[in-house]
Order: C-alpha cells, then structure tokens, then sequence
C-alpha cells in the first residue's frame, strides 16, 4: 500500500468525519426508537440541537438510526482533546462541511494555515456566506464536543452558532453541556435539547433488548431490578448481555445479575473484566495492545503486535461485538475504534499485564508507522505517550518545518511534556517553546520574561555556536517583541535594530516585528515622518507573512502618525480598519482598545466632546477586560482631559489622582503627572503646576515627547511670571524640530504659546503673525481642543486678530474657533461671535443652502423650488458671501458648524 505524504490536508484523519454505523448487535440494532426520532426530526426547524448525556447514554447511537432514515446531507466531525487547538478544530469542520459541495471553505482552510488565535471569526465570516448559499438544508455533527474546553475554540463555535444560516443545522453530541451560549438559544427557542431522562431505555425497552439480546425471558422482578441499577443506562445494558453471552437458564441469569451492586462505574469495571477474561487469549493479547490508539486500522494493527492477520482479526472482532465500532474507509485504509469506555478499561488492564515497556514498544511502533504513513500529529502524540522523548522532538521539529506555529495550543502542549535534558538539546525547539510562552501567557507580568528568557538564551547559545545569523536574528527579533511589551523600551529598540541586521530579506515575519519596533522608537523620538514610512513598510511585510497582528498595529500606528500630521479623517479611516478586523478572541481587545482611543482623540481634537467620551470609555473597559495598564492609563488621561474641558475640574483630578495612586509603571506615572500639572495650570492652581514642573525638568531619560509637552508647561508657567524671553528661547528648538519632523499638532501648540508670549512683550504685530501661522496650519485640518485648552488669553489675541484677517478662509475657521470659545464661555468675548454671519440669511436663502448641502445641482434646486437656474445661482452666491465661504463643501460645512441645517 503507497505510504501517504505529507500535505495541507494529509495531516487530517478522515475517519474523524466518518459517522458511525450501528452494528446489528448493539441496542440501537436491536431496538427501534420512533418517538426520539420524531423529536429530532422536529427540531431541524431550530438552529441547534443538544444531545447532553452520560458516556454510554445512547447519544450516537440515536443519531446514527436518524441518520439511516434520511437523506439530509450531513457534515460529521468526532472530537477528541487534540481539537482544543482552535486551527486544528476549525480544520476538521470546514473540511467535513466540503461534503455539501467541494468547493466550500477553500479560502477559509488556506486563510487557517496562518492564522492566529484572535483572528478566527475573519477567517470564519466568509465560510459562513458560503454556507449561506447552500441551495437546501444540511446538517453539522460534532461527537463528543465535551472534550472542547478551550476559551478560544468555545467562542469561535458561539459567533458560528449566532451566524447559523437556515441553510444548516448544528447537533451537538456531548457527555457535558457546553461552554456555549445555550441560554440565549433557549430564550429565542432556537434549541432542541435531549438529556439522559430523554435517552434512558424504559423498564419495556429493557425487557425487549434483553429478550432479544440473550433470547432468555426474565421475570419482571429481574428486570426491574436491572433498570432500576443501571437507571437505563444503554451502555450498561449492552456490556450486561456480553457478560451474560452463554448463559441461556434464567435462573442462571438471574443469579448472575443478583451478585451486581454499586454504581455505573463500578458495574462498568466488572462487566469490562468479564467480557475480557472470556475471550481467547490471542484476542485478549490483540486488544490490551491496540487499545493504546484511538483508531485502528489493519496496517497499523500489524505494525503494532508483529501480526499479520489483523484485517481478520478485525473482522471477527466487530462480528463478535467488542465494542469495536467501524469508521469508514479514507481510501487507503478501513478504520475502526473501541468504545472509550472499553478501551479505558483496557489500557487500565494492559498497563498491568504489559508493564511499562511493553507499552512502550507498542507506542514506539504506533508513532513509527504513523510517521511512516504522513499522520505526524498521530506520530507525536504517540511518541510522547511511550515516552519516546528525543524521537518526539525530531517529529516536532519537523512539524514546524512542514506545518509553522499557528496551532500554538498543540505545539505549547507537545513541547511541555519534554525533559528538560531533551529539550535544551533542540535549540529549534526551545525557540519556539519561547514564542509560544510569550503569545500564550500574560505578555505584560514580569513573570512571562523571565520564563521566555530561559529557552531563548539555549537556542540563542546553540545558534551563536554555529555561527547561524539568520536563527539570531530571530532571536533578537523575539527578545525586542518581548521587551515592548515589558516597558524595557532601550532593550526592545537595540535588538529589533540588531535583529535587521541578520535577519534576511525573505524572512518577513520577523523583519515586519522588528520594523515596527524601529519605527516605534521613531515615534516615541518624535520623528513622525520617519515613522510614518517605516509603518507603511511594516504592514506590507506583516501583510506578506499573513501576521494579523502586525498588521493591526502597523495601521493603528499609521493612524497615530496621520492625527499627529493633522490627517484626522485618514487616521480616523484607519482606525475604523482596525475595528473591522480585529474581530475574533481576547488577544483581539488590546487592538480595538487602542483604535477606540485614538478615534476619541480625533474627536477631542474636533471638540466632539461626545464622542469622545463615548469612545474613550469603550476602549478604558476594553484594556481592563485585557487588564492592560497602559491602555488603561491612556484611556483615563483622555477622560480627565475631557472632564476638565466640559469644567469637571475636581473629577478630572480626582480621576489623575487614582492613576498615580495605581500605576508602578515610572514612564506612564511621569505622563500622568505631567497632566496633572498642566489641568493643574489650566485651572490656574499654580502651587501645583510649578511643583509638577520641578520634576519634570530633572528629568532626561523619558520620551522625547513627553519632553516636549514638559517644556510646553514650563514655558507657560514662564510667561505667567512674566518671563515671555525666556519662554520664547525655550520653545524655539522644539517648533523647527516638530517642523522638520512632521509635528504639525506639536508646531501648533508651540505656535499658540510663543503668540502668547510676543503678545506680553507687547508684540503685537509678531503675536499676530504667529498665531496666523498656527491658524493657517490648523484651518484645513479642523482643530479646536488645540487652541481651546489655552484659554481666555488665547481667545482676546485670536478676537482681535480676525478683523484682520478678511475673507481668506482662516477668517472663517477663526470666527468658529471664537463661537467654540462663546460656548465655553472663557473671557468676555464680543457680542458678535455667538454669530459670525456677515448677515442673516433670507428664508429663501435658508432652504437654498439645505439643499445645497444635501447635494442637490442648481438646476435641481431651481426645480425644486420652481424659480430659474439664474435666481439660483445669484442667491448661491449670496449664500457664500454671507457664510464667509468660497464652496459648496465649505458652506455645508459652515452651515453644519452653526446648526444652519
């Protein structure tokens, strides 16, 4: 028989999709079940149903009589703890869901070979559609879903289940009910629900297997007795009539049952011992040997006991009734598997009879021919449970070559169950071992450094002993992700730098990690423009090696580079990409935390104070459902900032207070302290603003940013003294350097002060110009909070330079800016910026502009309002005279700003 070659299917075993047959001997070949089946049969017009009962309850059994009674297309998958991955577990339900069409799921398996744990519901979305256009109702199984107990894989079943369409109905098999959203199906009468009361035999249904199983007729008294003990247990019932095979007197018989007490566990184990003891012996020898697989095949049978005749043996056994359930054949081999139940009791008796090496043996030959034969999970697996450690490490190893990382569960779960003397010696190995510590723990706890760091430094040694640059790079790539995340920021920035260095050019998984941490660095150094490229680059890169992640975070950043140039609809569009993709598990939330803020921040800036809050709340809950200090402390300082601009002043520093209160982290409690002093400033409680200020200025290892807003507060606190000189030599380096790299948001601030500062020198020809040129940076962005948070003294330079300014279009952003001041009520301001039109608009003109804005053409609107085109175009341009404008798009803008709409 050809051996079977490794590929993206090959790893699958396709007897997991194979449903069941009922042999003839087994109480559902015995028994009929018509009612049962009526109900399933019912509960098709729902979207799930649950079949919720004990191992041996009947639960397969029933679906498998249903299913020899209709023609429904059904997609089967049995379940076993390997599908706790949640890749693997998603692989084997798209691909048993192919036998509706052939063509379903091929984007969703490809898009699986690299996909991560958080990204699962992108890859699902799109395989749902498909099964949108199913032309009729099918059927998906899942057998023995009570071996899923991973978080990841349970949600990734919920968002299948809420996106059920019509065209497909989902039955669960399960010894336990499910982590799943069961209540809010039973609320909406979406789910048809069997337990063990429902499957349990009744006392007729018990009399008639017996009679039909042992062909003995039992008193009533002796079946009510057996009922009563097994509680209708179907699996109990049929491991009673093997026990009992041979014996044909019902005073024998009941003999028999009257020497049975205790439990299901304990009537188990006896019933098991008894239909063991009474095969022959080269029977017995073949099952304690194989029971240690969990799917049987003649070949791999041979393999396993040095026999020949396993095919025979096979057959004799499912015709005895062994509990050996047929599976199908997957085109090179027919398979089988023992009841879990039996095969428990079986290894339980091998183990004793065998011995420790005996079972060895069978294993090491189990994992030789499934290697053999392309099923290298298998291969592993059975590898590890001989143990076999140091063939189990080569079997991993190669995995990794031919499969990658993206089952991280399984590769955790393989790589844990080595020595660590096995383990040091595979430096592959403990790389990885390393990577899946970092994505699978709590990236941010000091502890998951710590335990990374062991493996990394053996691989890092193995590597730098064989002089294998692209393997250190790596390495160094890895230890810069991990520094990130544990705030040693020198560290990360030194290695990613190290790491582009030896990585090469077709590694783009880890040179997307490392750019991003280089442009990081760029950005925390204030060198947007820089940054910006090297985000661009990264997402490309990310985007090439199919790394979700880097990807959301690449764009995330790109969106933080474009708000901090005054790009605030590009950043905002980039943000909302965020949001559309980061869909999926937990790991997703730190992604749609950080869009949220800076989509609040667009909005602050804007004045949009709403929202805001609004969203600068949902991404704080966000980073506290992640438990992610730093997103948690941005998130609050935006809050208080808005606090304090709607006048909330003591909950704004209450709020800053409780952040310093619980913050460790030395670069996030500086920022939180630079903000209390600048709220501190704006409130004018100088006391405090002037101590923060102290602090700050002995400070030179923080962020170069950071740096900027301290040099901002003590320039304010300097023309409060009325030291506008000084302020002015302070502030002048940093506007050419936030010029030259692309600071717009910085260069504005600095603009504002330094026109402050010429107007207390008594400037005002300078103070002037100046607060134009940050006017004139500001206009075509749409800022407000930027010249708002400096206050009253801000609002008399900026009213008395309007008139100046005449009909260019900062005249009219300055006139909003002197409304959005009205509104705050800072200053006594002139009467005339509560309404900054030249002169009312005519009622005539009114309607002309809201359809005007609504997108309507002139000879539209002429239509509309049955006058001519010309009448339009004159009071078109009367419009704009008035609204100070020169468009279309900026009259409807104007219009919006003054609620003229």
């Amino acid at each position: 028989m050809p051996k079977r070659t490794p590929s993206s299917a090959a790893d699958l075993l396709y007897t997991k999709l194979a449903p069941p047959r009922t042999a003839s001997g087994t109480p559902a070949g015995l028994i009929s079940r018509p009612a049962l089946i009526d109900r399933l049969e019912a509960g098709l017009a729902r979207k799930v149903t649950l079949l919720s009962a004990p191992a041996g309850s009947g639960k397969t059994t029933l679906i498998s009589e249903w299913l020899a009674r209709q023609a429904q297309p059904v997609a089967w998958v049995a379940l076993d703890d390997g599908d706790n991955d949640p890749v693997r577990f998603w692989r084997y339900v798209i691909t048993a869901c192919r036998t509706f069409d052939a063509a379903l799921g091929r984007a969703a398996l490809a898009a699986l070979r690299t996909a991560s744990l958080s990204s699962l519901e992108s890859v699902l979305t799109p395989f749902i559609n498909e099964l949108l256009q199913l032309p009729e109702r099918h059927v998906l199984i899942l057998e023995d879903a009570h071996l899923i107990t991973s978080s990841e894989v349970n949600a990734s079943l919920a968002f299948l289940i809420d996106q059920l369409p019509a065209t497909v109905h989902l039955i669960l098999l399960t010894r336990s009910e499910p982590a799943l959203p069961l209540a809010r199906l039973r609320a909406r009468n979406e789910l048809s629900e069997f337990t063990a009361a429902d499957l349990r035999f009744t006392l007729v249904e018990t009399q008639v297997f017996l009679r039909e199983a042992l062909h003995v007729e039992l008193t009533p008294e002796a079946i009510a007795r057996l009922e009563e003990r097994t509680e209708g247990w179907i699996a109990g019932l049929q491991l009673i009539a093997l026990a009992l095979h041979g014996r044909s007197e019902p005073q024998a018989v009941e003999e028999f049952l009257a020497t049975f007490s205790g439990g299901h566990r304990y009537v188990l184990e006896y019933l098991v011992s008894e239909v063991l003891g009474t095969q022959p012996a080269a029977w017995q020898e073949f099952l304690l040997q194989t029971s240690w697989v969990n799917r049987l095949t003649a070949a791999l049978c041979d393999a396993i006991t040095d026999r020949t005749d396993s095919a025979l043996l096979l057959t004799q056994l499912e015709r005895a009734n062994l509990f050996l359930i047929p599976l199908g054949n997957d085109g090179h081999h027919t398979w089988y598997r023992y009841h879990a139940l039996f095969a428990e009791a079986l290894r339980h008796t091998a183990r004793q009879r065998l011995g420790d090496s005996g079972v060895r043996a069978v294993l090491e030959k189990a994992s030789r021919w499934y290697e053999d034969y392309g099923f290298s999970v298998e291969a592993i697996e059975a590898a590890l449970a001989a143990p076999a450690f140091e063939r189990a490490a080569v079997l991993i190893e190669q995995s990794i070559e031919q499969r990658g990382t993206a089952e991280l569960h399984t590769l955790g779960c393989w790589v844990t169950q080595l020595p660590e003397a096995v383990l040091s010696t595979h430096p592959i190995l403990c790389f990885h071992y390393a990577f899946v510590l970092l994505f699978t723990s709590d990236r941010y706890a000091p502890a998951t450094a710590a335990r990374l760091e062991a493996p990394l430094r053996r691989a890092e040694a193995a590597w730098r002993t064989e002089s294998n640059e692209a393997r250190l790079g790596q390495v160094l790539a890895l230890r810069s992700l991990a520094g990130l995340w544990q705030d040693n920021l020198p560290l990360a920035f030194a290695q990613a730098r190290e790491a582009l260095e030896l990585l090469p050019e077709h590694d783009v998984f880890w040179r997307g990690v490392s750019l991003l941490n280089v442009g990081l660095e760029e950005m925390r150094n204030g060198r947007i423009h820089a940054a910006q490229q090297l985000f661009i680059e990264t997402r490309a890169l990310c985007g090439a090696a199919q790394n979700i992640h880097g990807v959301l975070a690449a764009t995330y950043l790109l969106g933080e580079a474009g708000a901090w140039q005054g790009q605030f609809d590009q950043a905002s569009q980039l943000y909302q990409q965020v949001l559309a993709k980061a869909i999926g598990g937990e790991e997703m939330l730190d992604d749609q935390a950080a869009a949220q803020r800076g989509l609040a921040a667009v909005a602050y800036e804007r004045n949009d104070l709403d929202a805001a809050e609004q969203q600068a709340t949902r991404a704080h809950d966000l980073s506290v459902q992640r438990s992610n200090e730093e997103e948690q402390v941005q998130a609050s300082l935006l809050l208080a900032r808005i606090q304090h601009a709607r006048g909330q002043t003591a909950q704004a520093q209450e709020l800053l207070q409780t952040l310093t209160a619980r913050t460790q982290r030395a670069q996030l409690l500086f920022e939180i302290q630079l903000w209390q002093s600048r709220l501190a400033l704006m409130s004018g409680d100088l006391e405090t603003a002037r101590h923060g200020a102290a602090v700050h200025d002995q400070r030179r290892t923080v962020p170069y940013l950071q740096q900027e807003q301290a040099a901002l507060l003590l320039a304010r606190l300097q023309l409060i003294d009325q030291n506008p000189e000084a302020a002015l030599k302070l502030l002048e380096p940093w506007r050419r350097a936030a010029q030259q790299s692309g600071r717009m948001r910085s260069e504005i601030e600095i603009l504002c002060v330094q026109a402050l500062a010429y107007a207390d020198q008594a400037n005002p020809a300078r103070a002037h110009k100046t607060l134009t040129q940050a006017l004139t940076l500001a206009q075509p962005t749409g800022y407000r909070r930027i010249f708002l948070d400096e206050g009253e003294k801000l609002a008399q330079l900026l009213q008395a330079i309007t008139p100046e300014l005449g009909k260019r279009p900062i005249a009219t952003y300055a006139t909003l800016l002197l409304r959005a001041f009205a509104a705050t009520r800072v200053g006594q301001l002139a009467s005339f910026v509560l309404s900054p039109l030249l002169e009312p608009l005519s009622a005539q003109e009114q309607r002309v502009l809201r359809l005007l804005a609504a997108g309507l053409s002139k000879p539209e609107i002429a239509r509309e309002l049955v006058v001519s085109t010309n009448t339009i175009k004159t009071q078109v341009q009367s419009i704009y005279r008035k609204l100070n404008v020169n468009s279309r798009d900026e009259a409807a803008d104007m219009a919006r700003q003054l609620n003229l709409l």
